[in-house]
């Protein structure tokens, strides 16, 4: 006999460290207005406004990576196998070996699995290769194993296993009553993890005697757990980005305001374009940590969900 499983889909967290700061009211940042009035005393003198928002964390990532569990090959003594043009004295019935799988699972306080059409297409796909390249393992010859076999059928996961079983089995129950036997495959059987299963038992050659090949594929679906919106981090990452770029134009305006020879209107022009930077710096630092704040719901969220 032989089982299989695959890491369970991962999310890290994102530090909560501040990305961008600003200062809430205002006030006169280092610029002093001491320029000689070339104009009117009447003529308003307009000084530059910092405000600091709150700090704004960066986003979370998951921490949770999809498990494969394959346990050892489970295969029956030689000596029980079939002779070299033998027939086969027991049958093996998938519907069967499913519903004996079920009945191992509610005897151990465990919710029954149910029956995935793209788990059971898995396991037939396997058996198959076993037979046609003669093999008996996890890992085929060319190197496929569990977790490309669910992607080549198109069954995103967060948590797969595989059984593998091979000889002159009587029924369905031997079979079920060998994993059970094996700590490796009882394990995948009662995996409270997996929710879905598909099953497959074929006869075939192997080593010049005709035996079955029983598989049992199983399953917890991504789609149990959506992950976290990708566009919504890429969206927080493009403004951190413009966050970044902003902080940059407006250390090089305050230092053309205060080390520059200005008059009076572009000293009050420069400064009207410092504060109108700032509104734009502050309103994007508040969208960010918004989007941030939404995005960590949906990592925590699916941390939990992955968890259970």
């Amino acid at each position: 006999f032989e089982g299989a499983t695959s890491p369970t889909s991962s999310t890290r967290s994102l530090s909560s460290e501040p990305t961008a700061t600003s200062t809430t009211g205002t006030h006169n940042p280092d610029i002093t207005n001491d320029l000689p009035l070339e104009k009117s005393k009447t003529e308003e003198v307009v000084t530059p406004v910092v405000k600091k928002s709150v700090p704004v964390n960066t986003p979370k990532g998951t921490t949770i990576t999809p498990t494969v569990s394959a346990p050892g090959a489970l295969i029956v003594p030689s000596a029980t196998l079939a002779l070299e043009g033998g027939t086969l004295g027991g049958a093996l019935e998938e519907s069967e070996i499913i519903a004996l799988t079920n009945k191992e699972r509610l005897a151990s306080g465990l919710k029954p699995l149910s029956f995935n059409a793209h788990l059971s297409v898995m396991a037939t796909a396997k058996a198959n290769d076993m037979i046609a390249k003669q093999y008996f393992a996890h890992v085929a010859p060319d190197g496929t194993d569990l977790s490309m076999l669910a992607k080549t059928y198109g069954y995103a996961y967060l948590n797969v296993g595989e059984n593998l079983a091979l000889g002159d089995f009587t029924s369905s129950e031997d079979v079920v009553l060998g994993w059970m036997n094996s700590p490796g495959h009882r394990a995948n059987i009662l995996n409270k993890s997996f929710t879905e299963i598909g099953v497959s038992a074929v006869i075939g050659d192997y080593e010049g005697r005709k035996v079955w090949y029983a598989v049992q594929e199983f399953g917890r679906p991504l789609s149990d757990c959506p992950p976290p919106d990708v566009s919504l981090k890429m969206k927080i990452e493009r403004y951190q980005e413009e966050i970044s770029a902003l902080e940059v134009s407006l250390s090089n305006l305050k230092t053309a305001i205060i080390s520059s020879e200005l008059d009076r209107v572009t000293y009050n022009e420069k400064v009207e374009d410092y504060n109108a930077l700032i509104e734009s710096y502050n309103q994007l630092l508040m969208t960010t940590k918004q989007d941030i704040q939404l995005y960590n719901a949906q990592v925590e969220k699916y941390n939990t969900c992955a968890g259970n």
